[in-house]
């Protein structure tokens, strides 16, 4: 697979081997050890910076008004917090909220796939909410354009997939977590919470690369 292909790439480097080597422990470069390496990185690339951590830092000003009802709203009757808290804003659990495309030529079960069990059929992590307002399309799939498109489907609901035909008593038939359901939100309440998701975005920040090893002919 690609992943394969990858670190037999960076495993012909002899500079990164003996960097996995001292890192890792591990006599060979692998798709895992380059896998946590770009995270760690990624980890590093959210500082603290938004307008939210201003404000969380004492500076009541840093939200706008829309932002700060937003604020309220996901802590309290959005229902967000259900499953975007902690310094990330996940509770890195797994949910179902019914965009497994179950029955389409896009279906996805997600971590079934990873688990094999039916009862993980549908499930995803929460992703982490820093800086959401530049990850756009939403959703693993990439199916909502926009954040205002999201907290709406959100406000509905979301859909609870229905049983096939063809797939009869299927064990793998994703069950919607039941944390949610129709919120009955106003547009005036949503783009308020569209305000305070956007004060989770970060300030442009310019990174340097290392110096780098260079590539094997």
């Amino acid at each position: 697979g690609v992943g394969n292909e990858v670190a037999r790439v960076i495993n012909d480097i002899p500079e990164y081997r003996e960097q996995v080597k001292a890192v890792f422990g591990e006599d060979e470069v692998t798709i895992d050890a380059i896998t946590k390496s770009v995270a760690t990185f990624v980890r590093t690339i959210t500082g603290g910076r938004s307008d939210f951590d201003r404000f969380l830092k004492g500076r009541p000003d840093a939200l706008s008004d829309a932002a700060l009802r937003g604020l309220h709203l996901f802590r309290t009757k959005a229902l967000c917090m259900n499953c975007h808290h902690g310094p990330t804003l996940s509770d890195h659990l797994l949910h179902a909220t019914g965009l497994s495309l179950y029955g389409t030529p896009r279906e996805d079960l997600g971590a079934y796939h990873v688990t094999g069990d039916a009862k993980a059929s549908g499930k995803f992590k929460p992703p982490p909410l820093r800086h959401v307002s530049r990850t756009g399309p939403y959703m693993h799939h990439g199916l909502f354009e926009s954040l205002l498109v999201t907290v709406r489907a959100y406000n509905g609901g979301m859909i609870e997939p229905r049983a096939k035909k063809d797939r009869p008593n299927d064990p793998l038939l994703p069950k919607n977590s039941n944390l949610l359901h129709e919120l009955n939100l106003t547009d005036s309440e949503l783009h308020d919470l569209v305000a305070f998701l956007e004060a989770l975005e970060e300030p442009h920040r310019r990174v340097l690369p290392p110096k780098l090893p260079p590539f094997a002919e």
